[in-house]
């Protein structure tokens, strides 16, 4: 492992040009590992995901990064983690290696600790700070989903795992939405998506386990809900065993999700269509339940001070089953659970730290969906991303420089 961290700590510094020095690994998962280092040009700490080899080698995986990338550019909002930079290896040869640069943030939604947003809020808070800060998790959250939908876009996981913190300087917390992996550029009303497998399980919506492509970016909603739910539960709401799905089949699970649905937000047997044959036509599935959700229907949330009849109110919306009827982050913002005016801060329109290096301005987004691309092809296009972005860094460096004395002119990034 050692001798594994100094070959891409090495291969780093060395498609850098020296700008990053890798301190220590943060994390690892499937397709990446994840370290903390030093932005040298900026002298800030970031955050840097190495991708595995193989999956550079994989056309759909390639693709599915480029995407990744692509989408990440153009969504510069302070609640939305920016893509600061793309380290990659150079042409002619093959594309081996890439190194995602991110923001460092402080940790994900499904760590325990009790300072974080999506645990419980500390025991000796009072039920007000309760709220509060469980008010601020949820404004921002829905700011960056907002801006996210607005962009054009769907974000297909939105789940604990993905919502990243960083404690703010003088108390608080800043929440950004990561992972843009399976994002989508959101098709024209009454299109299909590629896939229904979408969205960590526990966070996916009625429509997408009833196989409906036709869904819609109120799945994304859905999942803030489950979010929600979770910061006034301390749990999912609708976790299950793992014991008991691992023998069952692909429907089965589905069919054990929509059970669950029903039983915890007390809907009547049948009204997802449970008593209809599996099948992948969409239209054989219909929810007859048409009248969304209740605050009524959320008593399996137990009583606690910051569990308000506004919460519960804005939780209905987010929850109701038909996604004709969940509403949109503009409407669930406008909630009277936000009326707060310490909330107004996050409302005020203002521009991402990170906008002007991250955001591709001037260019038409790129459209990959349905275009069978080489992988050599797929390879040059990240490259071309990463160019830019470098492109945009230097410009945006140099005004600095011109604006201020040079001794500051990094900080002025920080």
């Amino acid at each position: 492992m050692a001798t594994f961290m100094a070959a891409v700590e090495k291969t780093c510094g060395r498609l850098s040009r020296g700008r990053y020095s890798i301190l220590r690994k943060l994390g690892a998962g499937s397709h990446a590992q994840v370290f903390e280092a030093d932005d040298c040009e900026l002298q800030k700490r970031v955050a840097i995901k190495y991708l595995y080899r193989d999956r550079l080698a994989d056309p759909q995986a390639a693709l599915s990064i480029l995407r990744e990338l692509d989408a990440m550019s153009r969504l510069a909002h302070p609640n939305v983690l920016p893509l600061l930079d793309v380290v990659v290896n150079q042409e002619p040869a093959p594309l081996q290696d890439v190194f995602i640069v991110q923001e460092l943030m402080d940790g994900t939604a499904t760590e325990t600790a009790t300072h974080h947003p999506c645990s419980a809020p500390p025991s000796d808070a009072s039920p007000a700070d309760q709220s509060l800060r469980i008010q601020e998790t949820m404004c921002q959250l829905l700011l960056g989903l907002e801006h996210i939908h607005t962009t054009g876009y769907i974000h297909r996981d939105v789940a604990t795992a993905n919502i990243l913190y960083r404690e703010r300087e003088g108390g608080g917390l800043d929440i950004k939405i990561g992972d843009f992996g399976l994002a989508r550029d959101q098709v024209p009303p009454g299109g299909e998506y590629d896939t229904c497998n979408v969205t960590q399980l526990f966070h996916r919506a009625p429509e997408v386990l009833l196989q409906n492509m036709c869904y819609t970016e109120a799945i994304d909603i859905w999942g803030a809900g489950c979010i929600f739910a979770s910061l006034l539960l301390g749990r999912d709401l609708f976790a299950i065993e793992t014991s008991r799905l691992e023998d069952l089949t692909d429907d089965q699970v589905r069919q054990e999700m929509l059970h669950a649905i029903c039983q915890r937000l007390r809907l009547p047997p049948g009204s997802l269509g449970l008593d209809v044959p599996w099948t992948s036509d969409p239209g054989t599935h219909e929810m007859t339940n048409d009248y969304g959700i209740s605050p009524a229907t959320l008593g399996c949330i137990p009583s606690r001070p910051h569990v308000t009849d506004a919460a519960l109110s804005l939780l209905s919306k987010m929850l109701a089953v038909d996604p004709t009827h969940r509403w949109t982050a503009t409407q669930l913002l406008n909630h009277e659970y936000f009326h707060h005016e310490v909330l107004q801060k996050y409302r005020q329109p203002k521009v991402a730290a990170a906008a002007p290096t991250t955001k591709l301005c001037g260019e038409p987004p790129r459209e990959f969906e349905g275009k069978k691309m080489e992988l050599w092809e797929t390879w040059s296009e990240i490259r071309h991303l990463a160019k830019e972005l470098r492109r945009m860094q230097n410009a945006v460096l140099w005004g600095l420089q011109q604006a201020v004395p040079s001794s500051s002119a990094s900080k002025t990034l920080l």
